[in-house]
């Protein structure tokens, strides 16, 4: 039977939090969950091995980008998505998803809000309500998060893909490209996925801003002139959505390491100021 999801994980030497970001596939909606993982050396090919999963690559990539082209180049699935090893679906996350796409049979990417938690699961901040338009990927870079967006697979069969040579902008570049084709777009309120802050995000390194840097070089010039106002209308269209609304507690439920179960979690000083 084709799943209705196919879920790519990169991973390189990330066997501890890899194994609660396959849990968090595997406990909810049929999908298809498959692992490419970049001939890592400190056990993750071992548990692959000795485990359940059964769609899983373990071979020299030449980094993330390429490892995604090599696992959606394998999905079967009619809706893709990305997880990376450190990040983890929340409860019913896919049948959410899911249940957007069969209403909106016109829409190509779906996108949620995310939950911002370090190492031990605790809540950093929150990144809700972020609205995804290709002028404010031009004016600034991709806010929401990647672990919660879904797209369609049709934009793959149209032949887009992840550009291997870039290292850490690879999703601004093609969602760029994929909006820039008139792809359709629709925010869904709620929370689908967590993101683990580790210090080591590849977002936030010099290279990151140094390839963003260089993406925007060949944006039109009306772009720069007009930064601040593009700015206000996507601050506005963030209230629009709710996105400084926090509650007084938030309660969510992840894997922590070399757990069967969730853990149910409780925050009590929700924020969406995100970490220095």
């Amino acid at each position: 039977m084709r799943p209705f999801c196919s879920i790519i994980t990169p991973s390189r030497n990330m066997a501890g939090p890899l194994r609660c970001c396959a849990a968090s596939v595997s406990d909810q909606a049929a999908a298809q969950h498959i692992i490419v993982d970049a001939a890592s050396t400190e056990g993750t090919l071992e548990w692959l091995k000795n485990s359940n999963h059964s769609a899983w690559i373990s071979e020299p990539d030449s980094g993330m980008y390429d490892a995604l082209n090599k696992g959606f180049v394998r999905a079967s699935g009619d809706i893709l998505a990305w997880l990376n090893a450190d990040e983890q679906y929340l409860p019913g996350a896919l049948e959410n998803v899911r249940a957007v796409f069969d209403r909106y049979p016109d829409v190509d990417i779906v996108y949620g809000d995310s939950l911002v938690v370090d190492a031990e699961n605790q809540l950093i901040c929150v990144r809700k309500g972020e609205p995804l338009r290709r002028i404010y990927l031009l004016n600034d870079c991709l806010h929401v998060l990647t672990c919660g967006i879904f797209f369609r697979r049709r934009l793959w069969d149209d032949g887009f893909r992840f550009n291997p040579d870039l290292r850490c902008a690879g999703e601004n570049d093609f969602f760029l490209r994929v909006l820039k084709a008139g792809a359709k777009t629709k925010y869904l309120p709620g929370f689908l996925a967590a993101f683990t802050v580790t210090g080591s995000n590849l977002g936030v390194t010099d290279l990151a801003r140094k390839e963003l840097a260089e993406l925007h070089a060949n944006h039109p010039g009306w772009i720069t002139i007009a930064r601040p106002l593009i700015t206000l209308f996507r601050r506005v269209e963030k209230i629009r959505n709710g996105a400084y609304r926090m509650p007084a507690k938030l309660f969510y439920e992840l894997y922590a390491r070399d757990e069967k179960t969730r853990r149910e979690y409780t925050a009590t000083s929700v924020t969406y100021h995100w970490p220095q």
